[in-house]
């Protein structure tokens, strides 16, 4: 089979990278995992048979910058001790660059291979859709709601019983968060729209990270919406697991949605709609 040129070469894996990251906006998690795990998958292959590099050097350059884009971004998860959402994608291309590497040593069919990294893939899209997708709201027990020991800036305490009457919006922030003043902004250009509206309330909760008190308050500084506070503990027992993430009471108290919106019309969770409906119900 004839050999790509080096030219060639890497300017099919700089489109090819550009698709991998760049369909993140296109695309809800769950679908994106799946189908460029498969992109992925074959678009490597075929490299690889037509690269005019050494085997390593092949390696570098088809799996090196995907993998140093969601590896940054899970060391800087674990530094600041905060859920990352691409921990899917890094071990599935992880394991794609292992099974390609070691394909010819071990002699594996392509059907095996196939088959393996299909039914990983499947695996890891599950796991995406627990941490992305789903919306958690009867995972969350009332009585761990109650005790996540919620408070304002004056140390007023609020519990389930200080929701009920309103449907209540709670959108869960942290200072490390980089996509968490996106997600806020347009929460606040939501909540604009029915700023006269007494029937509803909106919160934005700031989970805890005290030795950031200066940047927390430049942040918070940007946003008119009522301010609350929860430790990261209590916030964790809350299942949700990511900022920014949203818990939505209906007026009864009963939790509707709690998870992690989006904004993307044509994505899961989409939050406008969802909130929109509870409003129709008032």
């Amino acid at each position: 089979m004839k050999k790509l040129s080096k030219f060639q070469f890497v300017l099919l894996n700089i489109i090819l990278l550009i698709i991998l990251i760049g369909s993140g906006g296109f695309l809800p998690v769950i679908y994106k995992l799946l189908i460029t795990c498969v992109l992925f998958f074959f678009a490597a292959w075929y490299l690889l048979s037509r690269s005019p590099f050494s085997k390593k050097m092949s390696f570098i350059i088809i799996f090196l910058p995907i993998l140093l884009i969601y590896g940054s971004g899970y060391i800087y998860a674990l530094v600041y001790d905060e859920a990352y959402l691409g921990k899917p994608f890094f071990w599935t291309y992880l394991v794609l660059a292992i099974i390609l590497y070691i394909k010819d040593s071990y002699q594996f069919s392509k059907l095996k291979l196939v088959t393996f990294y299909i039914i990983f893939c499947l695996i890891s899209a599950g796991v995406a859709h627990y941490t992305t997708v789903e919306n958690r709201a009867k995972k969350i027990e009332h009585s761990a709601f109650n005790q996540a020991g919620f408070r304002d800036k004056e140390g007023n305490q609020f519990g389930f019983e200080s929701f009920k009457g309103k449907l209540t919006v709670l959108e869960f922030w942290s200072v490390v968060c980089a996509n968490c003043p996106e997600s806020m902004t347009k929460v606040q250009n939501f909540a604009e729209q029915y700023k006269n509206d007494e029937r509803i309330d909106f919160y934005l909760v700031n989970v805890e990270l005290k030795e950031n008190d200066r940047r927390l308050k430049k942040i918070e500084d940007q946003y008119h919406l009522k301010k609350l506070y929860i430790e990261k503990d209590k916030f964790e027992e809350l299942n949700i697991q990511v900022t920014p993430g949203m818990i939505v009471l209906n007026p009864e108290g009963k939790i509707v949605f709690a998870g992690y919106p989006t904004f993307y019309k044509s994505k899961y969770n989409y939050i406008v709609d969802i909130l929109e409906n509870e409003i129709s119900k008032l």
